[in-house]
């Protein structure tokens, strides 16, 4: 594990405890994971957050 920028913690934080549907909070689980497993940017990080905030449970039942 490495250390997370609080410009990623806050927003991916804030973000994954309003989500309500099951399968998005499944998709906010796994990007938790792997923001705390794989070393990446912290702007690809938060471009992840950004994108996923944006999704709407439509959208990820058209594409599972």
């Amino acid at each position: 594990m490495h250390t997370l920028n609080l410009k990623v913690m806050a927003p991916l934080v804030e973000y994954a405890s309003y989500e309500e549907d099951e399968n998005l909070q499944d998709l906010w689980a796994k990007l938790i994971e792997n923001i705390l497993s794989l070393p990446a940017s912290v702007i690809l990080q938060q471009t992840a957050i950004e994108v996923l905030n944006k999704v709407s449970n439509e959208e990820v039942k058209k594409n599972t």
